[in-house]
C-alpha cells in the first residue's frame, strides 16, 4: 500500500509523461503523414480533398502542417500552438467519419475523437521534459507579463 501511495504522489514523473505523450502523437502525425504521401500518393490525396469539397491545394497545406507538427513536437518547440493548429486538420476530417458512427471498427469517429481530445491536452500541459525552449528573440520581455 506504501508503495501504491507513494507511486499516485509522485509529481517527478509528471514531465516525462507529458514528453512521451508529445513524442506518441509525433509518432501518429508521422504515421498519417506517410500515408498522405508514400502509401496513398498526393494525388489520390488531393483527389480525398477535392472530393470533400476542398481545393486540391489544401492537400499541399495539410502535409505541410503534418511536417512541420511532427518537427516541433519532437523538439518541444511551440508545443501549445502547434497542438491547436493541428486541429485545423483534425476537426474538419471528422467529416470523413462521422457518417460511419462513433467505433473505430467501422471506421468511425472514436480515433480521431480521442486524437483531437489529446492534442488538446498536450496544449494545456505544454511540452514536459526534453524540450526545446521556445527562441529568445520571440519570447515578450519578463516585465511585460507581470
Amino acid at each position: 500500500m506504501k508503495f501504491l501511495n507513494a507511486f499516485e504522489e509522485a509529481k517527478g514523473a509528471t514531465p516525462y509523461g507529458i514528453f512521451l505523450m508529445r513524442l506518441v502523437l509525433a509518432l501518429y502525425w508521422g504515421v498519417h503523414w506517410c500515408y498522405k504521401v508514400i502509401h496513398q500518393g498526393m494525388g489520390a490525396t488531393e483527389h480525398m480533398f477535392v472530393g470533400l469539397g476542398y481545393p486540391a491545394w489544401f492537400a499541399w497545406g495539410d502535409i505541410t502542417l503534418e511536417v512541420i507538427a511532427v518537427i516541433c513536437m519532437v523538439l518541444g518547440l511551440y508545443v501549445r500552438t502547434m497542438s491547436l493548429a493541428l486541429l485545423v486538420i483534425l476537426v474538419p476530417a471528422l467529416e470523413v467519419w462521422i457518417p460511419n458512427g462513433i467505433w473505430a471498427i467501422n471506421g468511425g469517429y472514436e480515433f480521431p475523437m480521442l486524437w483531437i481530445f489529446m492534442q488538446i491536452v498536450l496544449a494545456i500541459l505544454g511540452p514536459g521534459a526534453f524540450a526545446m525552449k521556445t527562441l529568445k528573440r520571440f519570447d515578450a520581455p519578463a516585465h511585460a507579463l507581470r
